[in-house]
Order: structure tokens, then sequence, then C-alpha cells
């Protein structure tokens, strides 16, 4: 289940195989560049950045 805190990957390009955390999960739907409006989740990668990234494009990763 992602979540704010939640350490995710990103699945598809530009960003496929970077990490970050879920900072923030907005609740309204998002408007794409192609005009599709999808859920999205706020990702703070390790290296600092802020990038909106559609939901399905993340994977929760989970550690023990």
């Amino acid at each position: 289940i992602i979540s704010v805190g939640a350490k995710v990957g990103v699945i598809r390009e530009p960003n496929f195989g970077k990490l970050g955390m879920v900072s923030a999960l907005p609740s309204k739907l998002y408007v794409m560049k192609t005009e599709t409006k999808v859920r999205v989740a706020e990702v703070t990668f390790d290296d600092g950045r802020k990038e909106i990234i559609p939901r399905t494009n993340l994977e929760v990763i989970i550690s023990e």
C-alpha cells in the first residue's frame, strides 16, 4: 500500500529505477501531459529532488 513515508521505486520512464520516499498523496486527480487524469504521489528522491509520479508507476519497497 502506497502511503506517506513509504519507500518506493519507480517502475516506468523517465525515472525508472530511482528510489525515494512518498512525501505526499494529493487527493485530487492530476492532469498529465497526455491530458489523462491520474492519482499521483509526490516522491522525494534520495538526492533531495521532488517529483510528481503517477501511483501506478510506483512499487513499494518492503524491508525487514
